[in-house]
């Protein structure tokens, strides 16, 4: 054993360090986790054109009826297709895999870690940045003096003077 990789003991002897990592072992990758059972809806693009969209004119939009999300989520047919794979039991490479025998088609597995992260910005993958925003929103909720109307102006008046 080399010299630097000795170290010496409280009794003067040298006594070899001890590695933390086996170098021979790589990390396993992350598992993407799932996406969120939200409502999709197919939509085109183009709301001028009549009739049936094209295929390059068509979107799927994902809507958070818990209002989690702030914003609805508008992807690509081909995105979403990727995105359904997303069941947090999958790496990007392995989700690559599977869409390349599903659909043919291959897909790096940069361009689904980037819709990952988007996806995951906009609260719609079942992540521990959404389950975060849960448990904040959860507090905010049981902290509150008043809770806000929940069907104001749909089962009942929004103005309580009606």
């Amino acid at each position: 054993m080399a010299s630097s990789e000795k170290k010496k003991h409280e009794s003067g002897r040298s006594k070899p360090i001890r590695r933390t990592s086996d170098p021979s072992k790589q990390e396993e990758p992350p598992l993407i986790p799932a996406l969120r059972q939200v409502p999709a809806e197919m939509i085109s693009l183009n709301a001028e054109k009549k009739g049936l969209p094209d295929p390059d004119e068509v979107g799927i939009v994902l809507h958070d009826p818990d209002n989690f999300a702030p914003n609805p989520a508008v992807l690509t047919p081909g995105a979403y297709a990727i995105a359904a794979l997303f069941d947090g039991q999958r790496t990007a490479e392995q989700v690559a895999q599977t869409f390349k025998q599903l659909y043919g088609q291959e897909v790096e597995p940069a361009a689904i870690a980037k819709l990952v992260q988007e996806l995951d910005d906009s609260l719609f993958l079942d992540s521990p940045r959404f389950q975060e925003e849960v448990r904040k929103t959860l507090q905010r909720y049981l902290g509150a003096p008043l809770r806000p109307t929940a069907h104001a102006d749909v089962s009942y008046p929004g103005d309580p003077e009606k």
